[in-house]
């Protein structure tokens, strides 16, 4: 491996693999799970929606088509996922005015104002992730988790359809209880 190309490929690795040690590792979002999000999720016209863990921004891009007047923000910790995003915004501006990604950690997100926040991490980050979005998620916001429930928390319902992973749909007063 020629020397120029570790400085380049370190910060790659570092991040992706504390992304996968915090959270959970950059996994896409398959069509049948966006189909399935897209098809139950609450109106949100020129709300705010926000994903924890955004990776390449699939979820909010689709959001994005469906709702332009929303803001849209990702956090995303793995700098080659958000480096995608980025440059899917900066490619299309004007289609993509509405959505942002911040490299940042999801733990540092700033959920007080959304209407619709997303996650699909690792049950291993619940006991950190839940405490969080407890302080921070607003009673009348929805909370979609893919994947897998979280503990202890009221339940609002659950989507599914065949060959995708289930939608658990909580209602940010479901963390105040």
């Amino acid at each position: 491996m020629p020397v120029w190309l570790i400085p380049i490929l370190l910060p790659i690795l570092i991040t992706a693999s504390y992304a996968g040690i915090s959270a959970a590792p950059w996994v896409p979002t398959r069509r049948r799970e966006l189909e399935l999000l897209l098809s139950t999720m609450p109106d949100l016209k020129d709300g705010l929606a926000v994903d924890l863990g955004s990776g390449t921004g699939t979820i909010l891009f689709a959001i994005a088509r469906r709702y332009p007047e929303a803001k849209l923000v990702g956090y995303e910790i793995s700098l080659l996922p958000w480096l995608a995003a980025w440059l899917r915004v900066a490619c299309s501006p004007v289609k993509y005015r509405n959505v942002s990604f911040r490299l940042q950690s999801l733990y540092r997100a700033d959920l007080s104002e959304a209407k619709l926040v997303t996650c699909f991490l690792l049950p291993s980050a619940y006991p950190k992730v839940i405490p969080i979005i407890s302080k921070k998620l607003g009673s009348e916001a929805w909370l979609a988790v893919e994947g897998w429930p979280l503990p202890n928390i009221e339940l609002d319902h659950e989507s599914k359809t065949e060959l995708a992973l289930s939608l658990y749909w909580y209602k940010g007063a479901s963390f105040n209880k």
